[in-house]
């Protein structure tokens, strides 16, 4: 893919839970043959459901105006339903485990560090938690570069192969939202 198809995307700097393994061929052609529905798990759920509340907030917005106690029962449902998403999202980490890497990313890949070197072209299984609304995604990425960067150290480009649209979705809101609290920081660090 071009230079420019890869950066339609804003990118932020950013500390995720990441955990990947490498993908051998066979594996990776098995995830293409079957049909998206049949990729979901729990990680991709969680980010259809934050999806879905995201469509949801408008709704809620008019109902507020001719019946607040209806829309603040359903604001307590849609925080239950919240904190069940993140029930199911921690048995996929350890409790209490937060982020665990830096990571440069986008709505269509993302850069971060390795202990050693990833072959270009090579397949990735990815698990990334975005913080702090939780939301986990699982694309396929394919590597599209790996440079050293220190002794020991590679910095690994992927761009995401497979990804639903509710997962690229979340992507978006996460990296809107980082970038409207960075402007939030310095205009109030102006003051």
């Amino acid at each position: 893919m071009e230079e420019l198809e890869r950066r339609q995307y804003f990118r932020i700097d950013d500390q995720v839970r990441l955990s990947w393994r490498l993908l051998s061929p066979a594996e990776y052609g098995a995830i293409l043959a079957r049909p998206e529905s049949e990729r979901a798990d729990p990680c991709s759920l969680v980010a259809q459901f934050h999806s879905i509340s995201s469509q949801a907030a408008a709704l809620l917005a008019s109902i507020r105006k001719s019946q607040p106690e209806v829309a603040h029962y359903l604001t307590l449902l849609d925080k239950k339903l919240d904190l069940m998403g993140r029930l199911i999202e921690g048995a996929n980490f350890a409790e209490g485990e937060g982020p665990n890497a830096e990571v440069n990313i986008s709505a269509g890949g993302l850069a971060f560090l390795s202990d050693g070197p990833v072959t270009t072209g090579s397949h990735l299984d990815l698990r990334i938690i975005l913080y702090p609304s939780f939301v986990c995604v699982h694309p396929y990425a394919e590597v599209v570069y790996c440079r050293e960067e220190q002794a020991g150290q590679y910095r690994i480009g992927a761009e995401f192969s497979v990804i639903s649209e509710p997962e690229r979705e979340a992507l978006v809101r996460h990296v809107m939202a980082h970038q409207s609290a960075l402007r939030r920081r310095a205009r109030q660090g102006e003051e």
